[in-house]
């Protein structure tokens, strides 16, 4: 590619980026979003009306309102329910008070005693037939837990209580989880035991699936976009004007080039007026929710060892700490492959736009980065489902469903960092390929005025204009 080729871009690139927001159209939408964005916050706040039973909310999650648990146990069994809180943050406001007074002396003792709205009576006992315990609680009716914290806390009490009656009868954890757990079943046959089937991965899918979107948004957007522009110049003759003083393939840089500026802005602008919300949203609760949000972020910025199950193994090692390292060059894996995708879609829009004369062309003639999208997304969604060794395989190497699949599975460990240089060294030739292709249909494209022209026609215009070359 000569170095000419792109002599006057940065022209194209102003004259796009200036046009696009001198439409007032686009001023109006954008003027809309932002003040949506800024009010919206403010206005949630004043609708809700009180902040502090947002606050209420958020600490359910983050610490229990229990004080005391009045336990009295009328039972032979000798049950020691303190392990429960030991060493929990969200329990360490509960302690367990042992009692032999009868339930009548405790409920009179509740009805005087300020605190018992936060405290619960346990009664532990045997049923009448004398073949199962009962764990009774008891609650004052202006009780200040919530309901979801009391299921939550009864649950692990009673499970707590389990474990330690199967304690007194000599019982390993290990013989304790073995006992409890649950007895899975399955029907296979035989011969599908030779294939490799792990069954659907709902994180890998639904991972894919938020990543293959977000891309898919930015590159209709912006190929729409593209082509749209260059349509319009082109019924306009403004695109004759432009080939006097930029080569072809410049124009169709510039004008990517600018598409990028311009969703940068809008983004830019957004995030900006997303924070300005924050600000006067916090402004208006008197920051009543800044130590509760504080903890539930705590108590959310480490994953418990029990659930690294739910989690790919790459992202979380065996403590239960994020994988940073593997993550991070996920993130810029990610970051490379979304530019290399939308300058390869960009390259498309671009012959698009110009191969028609028309807006009424251009409806039928992006069909086809609309449909690659659609059917490359549920080839992605495909490879989990199907599981299929060749099928995957096939979907790494081909450039359309690979910028949607390859980084998210090298993320979750199920692609090499191989496949990610494969990926980038196909999608880098076809891009070349595209911009050189560009170049040599350009010209001729933006002058031709009459029905949209097909994927022949274009072809035998390179043709002659490799020739003239």
């Amino acid at each position: 590619m000569k170095k000419s080729n792109l002599d006057g871009w940065q022209k194209v690139f102003s004259f796009t980026f200036v046009q696009h927001y001198k439409s007032k159209s686009v001023i109006v939408f954008l003027v809309l979003v932002i003040l949506l964005a800024v009010l919206s916050g403010p206005l949630m706040s004043m609708i809700i009306g009180n902040s502090s039973a947002i606050s209420d909310k958020i600490s359910d999650f983050t610490e229990c309102k229990i004080e005391q648990v009045y336990v009295k146990n009328e039972t032979d069994m000798d049950v020691e329910l303190s392990g429960l809180t030991e060493g929990r943050a969200y329990y360490k406001s509960v302690s367990f008070v042992k009692t032999d007074d009868d339930l009548d002396t405790l409920f009179e003792k509740f009805k005087n005693d300020e605190k018992a709205n936060v405290n619960l009576i346990l009664d532990i006992k045997l049923n009448d037939k004398k073949d199962k315990y009962n764990c009774v609680f008891y609650k004052t009716q202006d009780s200040k837990v919530s309901e979801t914290a009391l299921s939550t806390f009864t649950e692990e009490l009673t499970d707590y209580f389990d474990q330690q009656r199967m304690k007194n009868e000599d019982l390993s954890d290990e013989d304790i989880k073995l006992i409890n757990s649950s007895c899975d079943v399955e029907v296979t046959e035989i011969a599908s035991l030779d294939k490799n089937d792990g069954g659907v991965d709902p994180l890998s899918m639904t991972i894919v699936i938020f990543y293959a979107c977000i891309v898919m948004m930015i590159v209709l957007i912006s190929s729409q976009q593209i082509a749209a522009s260059i349509v319009i110049e082109k019924s306009s003759k403004v695109m004759e004007t432009l080939l006097l003083s930029a080569r072809p393939l410049a124009i169709v840089v510039g004008k990517i080039m600018a598409t990028v500026a311009t969703m940068l802005c809008n983004c830019i602008l957004l995030i900006i007026s997303v924070l300005i919300s924050g600000v006067i949203t916090s402004a208006l609760n008197m920051n009543k929710m800044t130590d509760s949000a504080a903890q539930l972020i705590q108590s959310t910025s480490s994953i418990d060892s029990e659930n690294v199950s739910d989690l790919s193994s790459s992202l979380v090692n065996s403590s239960g700490d994020l994988n940073i390292g593997r993550i991070a060059a996920g993130v810029v894996i990610i970051i490379i492959t979304t530019i290399m995708g939308y300058f390869m879609y960009a390259a498309i829009a671009g012959i698009t736009g110009a191969a028609c004369s028309s807006v009424e062309d251009l409806s039928n003639g992006s069909a086809f980065i609309s449909i690659m999208s659609v059917l490359s997304l549920y080839a992605c969604m495909a490879v989990d489902i199907v599981n299929n060794p060749v099928f995957t395989k096939i979907t790494y190497i081909f450039p359309f469903t690979a910028m949607f699949i390859v980084p998210v599975h090298f993320m979750l460990g199920k692609a090499g960092f191989v496949y990610v240089l494969i990926m980038w060294a196909i999608l880098a030739a076809l891009i070349v390929f595209l911009y050189r292709f560009t170049a040599r249909v350009y010209q001729s494209l933006v002058l031709y005025s009459g029905t949209r022209l097909k994927l022949g026609a274009l072809i035998g215009i390179s043709k002659n204009a490799g020739k003239k070359v």
